[in-house]
């Protein structure tokens, strides 16, 4: 049997929890649809290597600590159109389900697909939490979501094919879609 690996988010989980200072660690992905580091999947030395990284940088951040007990969860969908000439013909491939908790000032966004980095930050910026965490990978499947920008420019992550169908400009649809949850959570 080949050798199997949490890769570098396990390595980080494991070093993090090896410290009383910290509790259960969670590896939650974010938006990383335009982001393909070189070495990620180069073995279990490369794995270590970018867990540690990765504690580092961890470990000299301020924790936010959550004084409110405030937790809310709301979720919301959305239809996405999908291209021509991508080869997806069902409109339920293109529903994309987005769900987010509250944390007293801290937001969770889980968001479907693979969005772009842009995306994510703009979510970030127009919160209206004083944190937000953006988790892609998180929902449903509906494909890379490149920006408008990367769609124009063409390329694997833009498609069109069975990995990015939807058409272009749905980054923008799903931002709308996000900050409107997030600002229904905010409010209830």
């Amino acid at each position: 049997m080949p050798h199997m690996s949490a890769e570098f988010p396990g390595e980080v989980c494991i070093a993090l929890e090896a410290s009383p200072r910290n509790g259960v660690a969670i590896f939650l992905n974010g938006a990383a649809g335009d982001i393909n580091p070189p070495t990620v999947s180069c073995g279990p030395e490369y794995a270590i290597k970018h867990g540690k990284a990765i504690v580092k940088v961890v470990e000299k951040s301020d924790p936010v600590m959550i004084s409110d007990q405030t937790f809310s969860f709301l979720n919301r969908t959305r239809q996405f159109n999908i291209r021509p000439g991508s080869n997806m013909a069902n409109p339920n491939d293109a529903i994309g389900r987005l769900n987010a908790i509250c944390l007293g000032s801290v937001a969770i966004l889980f968001l479907p697909g693979e969005p772009f980095t842009e995306t994510a930050w703009t979510i970030e910026q127009n919160s209206p939490f004083e944190q937000t965490i953006v988790v892609a990978y998180a929902e449903n499947n509906i494909g890379y979501i490149p920006t408008l920008l990367a769609a124009q420019q063409g390329g694997y992550e833009a498609g069109p094919g069975k990995w990015s169908f939807l058409e272009p400009g749905a980054d923008g649809l799903l931002i709308e879609e996000a900050l409107l949850l997030l600002k229904e959570l905010y409010n209830n």
